[in-house]
């Protein structure tokens, strides 16, 4: 419901070949600016046969091959209105590592955390702005990972269960207003 989303900066997390994105993308056709971030360069060629694909030269379709936390620097703070994410699932020694590197990447947090993550995503996103993230129940695993460190909870309101996808939950993050920002009531 917004006039302005031919402005807006969206950022893909854990990418992968970018479906989600390219999805948001068909869904979404007023977006015109998709940056993609995936740590693993399998990916890369599958994300270049789904630009060709999608076939939407009006839109710029970056894809980073880096680390999330690689964007912790002063060119992205703040630079992105909607953030989508489908991060590993699991922590290491966490059950049972799948026999392909891929995969366990894929699973896994094998080069950053799941804080590191809410992080990054906190630094990135416009005051503003919006993250939607794809995350699985693991209180069996005896983890929640909303439940994290005080300094991660101050970062972000209340994170808000928007649907549900399988049994994954799909989580609203919206930053908290900085101290600037808070009017007396």
């Amino acid at each position: 419901n917004n006039s302005d989303l031919e402005k807006w900066k969206v950022m893909d997390l854990c990418a992968g070949c970018g479906v989600i994105g390219f999805e948001l993308s068909f869904h979404c056709p007023q977006l015109k600016d998709f940056n993609f971030v995936e740590v693993q360069s399998q990916y890369q060629e599958h994300f270049n046969k789904n630009v060709q694909i999608v076939n939407r030269s009006d839109v710029k379709f970056n894809f980073h091959l880096s680390n999330y936390v690689d964007f912790l620097n002063i060119k992205w703070k703040e630079s992105t209105d909607l953030i989508i994410c489908n991060p590993p699932y699991f922590i290491p020694g966490q059950g049972k590592y799948p026999p392909s590197e891929l995969k366990k990447r894929s699973r896994f947090f094998m080069d950053a955390s799941f804080e590191q993550l809410l992080q990054v995503i906190h630094y990135l996103l416009k005051r503003q702005g919006n993250a939607y993230i794809l995350v699985r129940p693991l209180e069996d695993h005896g983890l929640n990972h909303f439940n994290l460190s005080e300094s991660t909870q101050s970062l972000f309101q209340t994170p808000e269960l928007v649907s549900d996808i399988r049994g994954t939950g799909l989580w609203r993050l919206k930053p908290r207003p900085s101290s600037q920002e808070v009017r007396p009531s």
